[in-house]
């Protein structure tokens, strides 16, 4: 029967209250295969040989992880608060100092706990990497003599996220993204480039409220389109995000800080919540933190879609406001992408669509790691519909891994670029064109004019004879004429 090894072993062993693994390791074989890996409900599962089995310690099991299954510093967390570990841990230290694996665990402990061992610092021996470049994004390494160690993690010690370097990760590149934008946008003169700047910001602030299924009013509209336009160019503070969380919220329901309820995303009853967030007292804490790890990022090489990503999922996850919180996620992403320095002067990437594109997938790719916190999660709702988490849970929020979540978000940004980004500029200057054809033959208002360039371009170049009756007082002539329009300005422009 297969035996565990490393992180599910301390799982196991310590009952350690955390979210599932991406790589689970055992010895005696691997049921129903006989691999040595083997992918299940996206986790590679690992067998090893019985002659590869670690010391049944904890500090065996430890370094087993370190080695074969990445780093997950939630579970090193809660392994270094069992009892009598921290004397283990030191005993292991003492015995190899200079060991590239001792050094590890040393620095881990001692970051992760805030707690300095009684041991000097390492003789000088070669600097490595606490996290494996080739395995993870990684921040500017900073080199810490103690462990002769180069911390190069895209957080800190109270707050950080992982992303490991998928095969289709690999490929994301900010070089890459501006050149797939500079294509996508050569072709179109300033006044084109003018008003295409315009277009898609109202097109950002619709489809990121269609997102939420909200119906907000031209004012709002306008409001929300001004705080897009300021994305990259204001520093990313808890005043600014208060202020995007409240633009589109009417005087009554407008939130002056953090949240002071327990709220919950999902539907009715305790078997309608798809995620439980952290208890409001735990809220501004993990925000400082969250903060912290901003600057971090900030300060990396990491490429903007996958700062984005980060960013974006860890401030969903936390969901410290109790409304709007999806919105100011998506206002992450373009801040991110704008002071990456990808985009353009005033040009709005329009992510917003591109997820309603993919709306299910976008519930989905976020429901992987919520159904895990839930699952970790003791809650109870009463008959009002009041939800009270019992038990602490802030230590679910504080080490995530977002990979499963940032490269889902890395294809919606590149095929916005490549795709759904020129096809709406496209459109725009379509629209433009048949605008002006029309009003040369037909004795319209402005409106009236949009509308009918509306539908026609939504009907495939078509004003059907149902909707001809929004235009009575047209004659059949007038309608001949602009079937003879459309299709003259419409022809030849496929985007391939």
């Amino acid at each position: 029967m297969p035996a565990p090894l490393g992180y599910e072993w301390l799982k196991e062993h310590c009952q350690l209250s955390v979210l599932p693994h991406s790589v689970r390791s055992y010895t005696g074989g691997l049921l129903g295969t006989r691999a040595n890996q083997v992918k299940r409900h996206e986790i590679l599962e690992q067998n090893f040989p019985d002659s590869a089995r670690p010391e049944e310690t904890l500090v065996g099991h430890l370094l087993f992880a370190l080695k074969h299954e990445g780093v997950n510093p939630a579970y090193l967390q809660q392994v270094f608060l069992q009892k009598g570990v921290e004397n283990h841990i030191q005993a292991t230290i003492q015995k190899r100092p200079s060991s590239h694996w001792s050094r590890r665990l040393w620095f881990w402990y001692e970051y992760l706990t805030e707690t300095l061992l009684p041991l000097p610092d390492c003789k000088a021996v070669k600097y490595e990497s606490v996290l494996d470049e080739e395995r993870y994004f990684t921040a500017q390494p900073m080199n810490v003599r103690r462990y002769c160690l180069r911390n190069n993690l895209p957080g800190h010690g109270r707050f950080l996220p992982l992303v490991q370097k998928t095969d289709a990760l690999r490929d994301a590149s900010d070089t890459r993204l501006e050149q797939c934008l500079h294509s996508a946008l050569a072709d179109y003169d300033e006044e084109v480039f003018a008003r295409a700047s315009r277009f898609l910001t109202t097109y950002e602030t619709r489809t990121s409220s269609e997102i939420e299924s909200e119906n907000i009013t031209p004012d709002k509209y306008i409001r929300f389109g001004r705080a897009l336009e300021m994305a990259g160019q204001t520093p990313l503070t808890k005043e600014r995000l208060i202020e995007i969380q409240n633009i589109i919220k009417d005087a009554h329901q407008q939130e002056p800080d953090y949240r002071v309820e327990q709220n919950y995303i999902g539907g009715p009853g305790p078997q309608g919540v798809a995620l439980p967030p952290p208890r409001p007292e735990n809220i501004e804490d993990l925000m400082d933190d969250w903060f912290a790890m901003v600057a971090r990022l900030a300060d990396s090489n990491i490429p903007a879609s996958v700062r984005a990503g980060i960013l974006s999922a860890s401030f969903v996850y936390l969901h410290p406001f109790m409304d709007g919180n999806g919105r100011i996620s998506r206002y992450l992403i373009q801040d991110v992408l704008a002071k990456s320095g990808i985009l353009q002067p005033g040009i709005i990437l329009p992510v917003s669509g591109g997820i309603l594109n993919r709306q299910q997938d976008y519930y989905q790719t976020l429901d992987r790691l919520s159904r895990a916190i839930c699952a970790q999660t003791d809650y109870y709702i009463d008959e009002a519909g009041h939800i009270t988490i019992e038990g602490e849970t802030d230590h679910l929020f504080r080490y995530l891994d977002l990979t499963h979540y940032c490269q889902w978000l890395c294809e919606v940004i590149n095929d916005v670029a490549e795709h759904l980004l020129p096809k709406e500029i496209d459109t725009l200057v379509l629209a433009d064109r048949l605008y002006r054809a029309l009003d040369q033959v037909l004795d319209l208002s402005a409106k009236e004019l949009r509308l009918m360039v509306r539908i026609i371009l939504d009907n495939k170049g078509k004003l059907s004879k149902r909707k001809q009756k929004q235009f009575e007082f047209l004659t059949d002539h007038d309608f001949e004429q602009i079937d003879q329009i459309a299709a003259e300005v419409l022809k030849g422009t496929t985007r391939k």
